[in-house]
């Protein structure tokens, strides 16, 4: 009894705009090979970059091999190392 119904729901409001949102890789499997393809680089990484893809974000990662085999190409707008936020 120690908030109100209103404080209840700003809570619950609250918690759910910051709750991460979970994608199945199954979702970007397909796109994934295609990028690891064009890369000749594994399609476990490549996964990911499909998703930063179609959710127009970004893939941080401390993988510096996979930094620099996407530097020079169209996907290194979407893989940021992990030492840049530092």
């Amino acid at each position: 009894k120690e908030i109100d119904e209103q404080q209840a729901t700003a809570i619950v409001a609250a918690s759910l705009a910051g709750a991460p949102v979970r994608h199945s890789a199954a979702d970007f499997i397909g796109r994934g090979i295609e990028i690891a393809l064009d890369l000749g680089h594994p399609v476990y990484d490549c996964i990911y970059i499909a998703c930063a893809e179609k959710l127009e974000s970004i893939f941080v990662t401390a993988d510096t091999r996979l930094e620099n085999v996407v530097r020079a190409t169209r996907f290194s707008s979407r893989v940021v190392h992990l030492a840049s936020f530092a």
